[in-house]
C-alpha cells in the first residue's frame, strides 16, 4: 500500500509567541491589564507529498496574528480560555484533582488546535 500525502504534527515555536515552547501545558499571556494563565499547544500540523517530500499546506494549531492590528490574537493561548484552576506558586500546591483538571483542559485545547489546522489545510 503506498501513500501519497503525510501529514505531520510537529510542536513547534512561533516567533511571535515566544513565551510559549514547543508542544503543551500551561503558560501565561502578558498584557496591562495583568496576567492570564491558560492551558496551551504549540504545534504545527504539515502536509507533504510523498512523491517529492514537497510541503503541501501547514497549519499552526491555533489561531496566529493575521495582521499587524490583531491585537486579540494570543498564539496558542487562543479562544481566551483561563486555568480551570487557581494559580499557585509551586506544583507541589495543586492537589491530584487540580492536575487532572488542567490535564484536561490542555487536551481539550490539544484537539480544538488540531480541529483548526486540520480543517484550514489545503489537501489538494
Amino acid at each position: 500500500m503506498l501513500f501519497d500525502t503525510l501529514v505531520l504534527i510537529q510542536p513547534n515555536e512561533n516567533e511571535t509567541f515566544r513565551e510559549f515552547k514547543p508542544g503543551y501545558g500551561v503558560g501565561a499571556v502578558g498584557h496591562i491589564m495583568g496576567l492570564d494563565v491558560c492551558p496551551y499547544a504549540a504545534f504545527m500540523v504539515v502536509v507533504y507529498r510523498t512523491s517529492d517530500a514537497k510541503r503541501i499546506d501547514w497549519r499552526w494549531g491555533y489561531s496566529s496574528l493575521n495582521n499587524p492590528f490583531d491585537f486579540d490574537s494570543r498564539g496558542p493561548c487562543t479562544d481566551f480560555e483561563k486555568l480551570p484552576v487557581p494559580w499557585k506558586d509551586s506544583l507541589a500546591a495543586y492537589t491530584d484533582e487540580d492536575l487532572t483538571t488542567v490535564e484536561a483542559a490542555v487536551k481539550e485545547r490539544i484537539r480544538t488546535g488540531m480541529a483548526r489546522a486540520l480543517d484550514g489545510l489545503d489537501l489538494e
